[in-house]
Formats: structure tokens, C-alpha cells, sequence
């Protein structure tokens, strides 16, 4: 299956940035994760108490930001491949985070392929802005209403902290 990835925001660590993950055939998979302003809020204040493994420099800042974007990818996936059996994935990632591929091809080749058993392939492009992935992120961000709830995956702090503590 073909899978496209693509986030809406401008910062993970800004207000309601959202990333969604949908299958291009004729299936319609999606599924999404809008951050919570709590659960950014605490991540960042944890940061600066150097309660993860990342420093509190830019590096660190940026490869934490990497790790949260690659842990709710692992989730999503992870209840993808509970509901709709997948056992292998064409990922199409947006390049959302300039400069950080080999670091993202690193996380999501062990969250999914060593935790999930996923057999992933990996390419970084640019998604049309007419792409599935595209427009439901956006969609998935600006949704104040909650309509786009059964594509909101709600993933609590304690899950993403697991990937973060020392």
C-alpha cells in the first residue's frame, strides 16, 4: 500500500499542528494526530529541565521535534495496522523537515519496521497541494468543531514520553 504523510502547521511545537497519514489507492485510509496545546506545553517545559535524551540546544531541539513527528507516524501506523491488517508500506513523505531525512528514514525505519514489523519504503517529496494527505491535515488543523474526529488519533503524553525519557 502507498501511504502519503504530510503535516499542517508551521512549528510541532505551535498550536494545533497536525500530521495525517493517507493511502492513495482506492481505499481511503486516513488518519491523523492534532497536537494538544497541553501536551506541547509540557513537552517543551520537560525539554528545558532536560528530563529526555535530546540537549536543550537547537540540535537537540530539532532532533526532538524529529522524534515527536516520527513517534505519532508509529502510532498512527500502529492503529492502521490493527484495523486494516497492513503488513507493508510505500511511504511519500512530505519535506516538512528540511535537512532531517536521514533522521526521519532512522526513527521510522526502527518504530515501524523493528516495533511494528512494518516493511516500509521511504521517499521524500514534494506532495501536490491537491494530495489527500495535504488537504485533510489542514483540514484536521482548522477543525475547531470536531468533525474530523474519528481521523484524529488521540495519543496521550505518557505514549509519546516513552519514546523521549532518558
Amino acid at each position: 500500500m502507498v501511504f502519503e504523510i504530510d503535516v499542517s502547521g508551521s512549528d510541532i511545537f505551535e498550536k494545533d499542528y497536525a500530521i495525517l497519514v493517507a493511502e492513495t489507492g482506492n481505499r481511503k485510509i486516513m488518519l491523523g494526530h492534532r497536537f494538544p496545546a497541553g501536551t506541547i506545553e509540557v513537552i517543551r517545559a520537560r525539554h528545558g529541565q532536560s528530563e529526555y535524551r535530546y540537549k536543550k540546544s537547537k540540535e537537540g531541539k530539532s532532533n526532538l521535534k524529529v522524534r515527536l513527528y516520527c513517534v505519532a507516524i508509529y502510532f498512527l501506523f500502529k492503529e492502521l495496522k490493527r484495523k486494516y491488517k497492513i503488513k507493508e508500506a510505500n511511504l511519500n513523505i512530505c519535506r516538512d523537515f528540511s535537512g532531517k531525512e536521514e533522521n526521519i528514514r532512522q526513527n521510522i525505519g526502527f518504530l515501524l519496521g523493528k516495533k511494528l514489523g512494518l516493511m516500509t519504503n521511504i521517499a521524500f517529496c514534494r506532495l501536490p497541494a491537491n494530495s489527500v494527505a495535504h488537504r485533510y491535515a489542514y483540514l484536521l488543523r482548522k477543525d475547531n468543531l470536531n468533525k474530523f474526529s474519528k481521523y484524529n488519533l488521540q495519543i496521550g503524553l505518557g505514549e509519546f514520553e516513552e519514546f523521549l525519557k532518558k
